[in-house]
């Protein structure tokens, strides 16, 4: 169909005059300048609007944030979410003149809204023609019946107020997320086509038997009975090669029929899968008589299903690593439209390991699945709701919603999952009704995988729903202990359903204030403002971006982990992360690795996170991180394999080498053959570790030789004299007391150990970070005792014998753990801690668990860490005692900051 701007169409009316009834199809774009007026006293209908001028113009597809239209958003609570300065609420009227040729008086008219958010009515001159409300698909007008030659006023109201709840959390209208905008921003065209036409061509892959059955619909709106053909064609996209084609003869009444045929696509067929993502065109050529019609679409050859446990793409088992979207594009205040704007998010994605994307609580446009197809990523779209109970009037809406998402991108081979939205409720009669949603859904087109709802009760795996899910969002995540010994298959396995995992991650990174000046679009930063001025006002601004260095660095280690429990878990067909990149919104929860512009935040490559998220990962069972040399390093190594074959004869190795690249000890499993869409068990590594003379952090890594499947892991050994006995030239005292303070008077080094009944004012200490956001759930108001791990200096010289990064890693855990956080925020200076903890960013403690300082004539020392008890289960406690004791009777022990006695003695008990 040839597409025109509708300036181009006034510029060449005299050409198309000329064109006989019979050409080809014309679709005139629409966009560019309109006149539009905003309504927040709604009296747009009852003064007439679509009959008179409109005050402003603006330019569509766009919203009228971005014309600059609306007031600034009021706010209570800066960290809650970003802020629109022009924000609107209401309806908004738009208008402009179009122009239909005299040879156009017997063209079916059809008005093509793309993304209009949210409810539009439309008047054709001072005609009132009808209202549309989807947010997921394209809103369609019949104007046949009021469009004749000659000029025509063109009126849209747009109404983005809530005519009822989704969910305040529901990423197609929420606040938190894209912004509750009013406008029209994706495609907005005229449609002009014979009135014998077709739509909604639909087409169904058959694998087995090389073909694939088309259906289209066939309008007759011409009064009378009509046949003809429909000629079927199928070629590679690519370059064009002949698949197979069909020729259809119909017969239409007045009104609509739908024909079916095969097209046979040839011995040769390709299918389409995320390692060989291939795509077909289909071309319907219509003919009947005088009338013609074009219809074209892109499918690929792909066939879903469920394996036991698994989900079955091809007949090839497929674990699903996935993340989700949100919906966060704080540019423009809405998601891409084009298929270049999809392309960047998605081949992110991709270089990450990752092979699909669930879209929370919304449906993403048409060029998302466009660059899905391209790319081979799949998409779990969903309605548009979250988090809430059964309702008649939104009940229907969701439900049409689910059939126009059938009928818009059920061609997409990336189309492969949907719910009709996030963590619904499955409680009495809204089991059924959302049950019954989705088996209507799923009778429409069962091209896709279908489950009722995305985490909430269905995490439970309810039985009631077993006849209607095809797959489940939900089940168990997570781990308690630094090894990676863990994992869930005891759940996972007693369920039949494909289970992947919700909202996997959620590990809080420490927010980037060097992010605010690309907050240029429709959105503005006010919460990371906030955060600023107050580290502003505590003198720490100068830590901002190590805290976001250190956090990341730290959420990238727990990512890891959270990934390759799910990974060691039978039964377990993935996870969905939450997420990759930054969610704006419930309090500032910036939980990715990559802010909400997609660019990295320094935590970890693409080269490092695919180690452990990939089609084929080794991984290792181990049941702790830290060792002394006179233990044996156990481990059981195994191989995820889904990739899209079986790996035959496959040499698997494993090494482990200190930080300087260099190998220590190495071995190899022998050649084992790894099964497609298996998790094998290659063997035991088991190393005395008295090699290891020093402390020092190790590299494990285990790797099929010769290909890029590389995985590794870090532990420390640290050396077997164990724990130093308290030297006499240290005082070792609890608290500043007498003792402590009279040794200090003379001159003497001090160290002070006190554990949380010493101190006036303390946090528990936390080996983790903060969960989502530190100001959302149980944490709210701003408290609690979630912080976001440590930052240090390694090359301090209290780090001498104590291997340490400037950020937490696994050998902190239980020094973490078993500690107190000191709050040092009444100190008049503003101490350097060698080690600080990083408080979480709606409160800003200022935190330590190991300082130094002079005070008087004397040198102190302050561990709030528990480096005295079960040191024998607790090497790295124990390496961390002798690196402190060590430091403070050598000559390297001389603090530069002095503090007076008086300041200090408030922080103790």
């Amino acid at each position: 169909m040839k597409k025109v701007s509708y300036w181009a169409v006034i510029c060449i009316l005299g050409c198309l005059f000329a064109c006989s009834p019979k050409d080809e199809n014309v679709l005139v774009d629409l966009s560019g300048e309109w006149n539009v007026q905003l309504d927040p006293n709604d009296l747009g209908l009852k003064e007439k609007w679509f009959g008179k001028e409109l005050s402003h113009t603006i330019q569509l597809p766009g919203t009228t944030d971005e014309a600059g239209l609306g007031e600034p958003e009021e706010y209570e609570d800066p960290y809650n979410a970003l802020i629109r300065p022009h924000y609107y609420v209401g309806k908004a009227w738009y208008k402009r003149e179009i122009e239909i040729p005299k040879n156009w008086s017997n063209k079916h008219f059809a008005l093509f809204l793309e993304r209009c958010h949210w409810i539009t009515q439309v008047w054709v001159n001072n005609q009132y023609v009808g209202s549309e409300n989807s947010l997921s698909t394209a809103q369609q007008y019949d104007l046949t019946p009021f469009l004749n030659p000659g000029k025509h006023t063109l009126t849209i109201c747009v109404d983005n107020e809530y005519p009822f709840s989704l969910g305040m959390f529901a990423s197609s209208v929420s606040e938190h997320t894209q912004s509750n905008w009013n406008g029209i921003i994706g495609r907005i065209e005229l449609q002009v086509k014979d009135p014998v036409y077709m739509d909604d061509m639909r087409v169904y892959p058959d694998i087995k038997n090389k073909q694939a059955k088309v259906t289209c619909k066939v309008y007759n709106k011409t009064g009378g009975a009509v046949e003809g053909e429909i000629e079927l064609s199928a070629e590679l996209k690519e370059n064009g090669i002949r698949a197979g084609s069909q020729t259809l003869s119909f017969k239409v009444d007045e009104g609509v029929s739908t024909i079916e045929g095969i097209v046979y696509m040839g011995d040769d067929v390709q299918l389409w899968d995320e390692f060989s993502p291939v795509l077909y065109s289909l071309k319907a050529e219509l003919s009947a008589g005088k009338y013609k019609d074009v219809e074209a679409t892109s499918f690929g050859m792909r066939e879903l299903g469920v394996e036991n446990t698994t989900v079955a793409i091809n007949g090839k088992r497929t674990y699903m690593r996935g993340n989700l979207e949100c919906c966060i594009f704080p540019e423009t205040g809405y998601p891409p439209m084009t298929v270049d704007g999809w392309m960047n998010v998605l081949k992110t994605m991709k270089s990450y390991g990752l092979n699909h994307m669930r879209t929370h609580s919304w449906c993403p446009p048409k060029a998302a699945f466009e660059a899905a197809d391209i790319l081979g990523m799949y998409i779990q779209a969903e309605a548009p709701r979250a988090n809430v109970y059964n309702d008649t009037v939104r009940d229907k809406f969701i439900m049409d919603e689910l059939l126009r998402i059938n009928k818009a991108y059920g061609n997409n081979p990336s189309f492969m999952f949907m719910t009709s939205g996030n963590e619904l409720s499955q409680q009495g009669p809204d089991e059924g009704i959302n049950a019954a949603m989705i088996a209507k859904a799923k009778e429409d087109d069962n091209r896709h995988l279908y489950s009722t709802t995305s985490g909430g009760h269905g995490m439970d795996h309810k039985v009631s729903r077993s006849k209607v899910d095809e797959y489940r969002v939900g089940g168990r995540r997570g781990f308690q202990t630094p090894g990676t010994a863990e994992d869930h298959s005891e759940y996972y396995s007693n369920y039949r359903f494909a289970s992947i995992t919700h909202e996997v991650g959620q590990h809080a990174v420490y927010p980037n204030i060097q992010e605010i000046p690309k907050y240029t679009g429709v959105l503005k930063p006010v919460n990371l403002e906030a955060i600023k001025r107050d580290l502003e006002e505590k003198r720490m601004l100068d830590l901002a971006s190590q805290f976001t260095s250190a956090t990341a660095k730290f959420s990238a280690i727990l990512y890891k982990e959270e990934i390759e429990v799910l990974m060691r878990s039978e039964g377990n067909a993935g996870f969905q992360l939450l997420s990759l990149q930054d969610y704006p919104g419930q309090g500032t929860a910036h939980v990715g690795l990559f802010d909400a512009f997609w660019a990295n935040k320094g935590g970890i490559t693409k080269e490092e996170f695919r180690k452990f998220c990939s089609p084929v990962t080794p991984l290792l069972r181990m049941e702790k991180r830290t060792y002394s040399s006179n233990e044996n390093f156990v481990a059981i190594a195994e191989i995820l394999n889904y990739g899209p074959t079986s790996i035959k004869q496959a040499k698997t190795v494993w090494k482990i080498h200190n930080e300087a690249g260099e190998i220590l000890k190495q071995g190899n499993f022998g050649l084992n053959n790894i099964p497609q869409g298996e998790r094998v068990s290659l063997g035991d590594i088991n190393i005395d570790l008295s090699f290891v003379e020093t402390a020092a952090k190790l590299i494990v890594s285990v790797e099929i030789e010769g290909t890029e499947y590389l995985n590794d892991w870090n532990i420390w050994c640290y050396p077997e004299a164990g724990a130093k006995v308290w030297p006499k030239n240290l005082v070792i005292r609890k608290t500043l007391d007498t003792e402590a303070i009279e040794a200090l008077e003379n001159g003497e080094n001090v160290l002070l150990l006190p554990g949380k009944e010493n101190l006036s004012n303390s946090l528990e200490g936390n080996p983790k970070t903060v969960f989502w956001s530190p100001t959302w759930f149980w944490t709210k108001p701003r408290g609690g005792n979630t912080t976001m791990g440590i930052m240090c200096d390694p090359k301090h010289p209290v780090f001498e014998n104590f291997p340490t990064e400037y950020h937490s890693n696994w050998q902190w855990w239980s020094l973490q753990e078993m500690s107190s956080s000191i709050i040092l925020d009444t100190l008049r200076i503003n101490v350097n801690p060698i080690i600080r903890v990083i408080d979480h960013y709606g409160r800003n403690h200022k935190l330590a668990t190991l300082f130094e300082c002079k005070v008087g004539g004397g040198k102190l020392m302050v561990c709030s860490i528990d480096i005295e008890t079960k040191l024998a289960e607790r090497p790295e406690a124990g390496q961390l005692r002798n690196s402190i004791i060590e430091y403070m009777i050598s000559d390297k022990f001389n603090p530069t900051q002095q503090l007076d006695l008086m300041e200090l003695k408030p922080l103790f008990k």
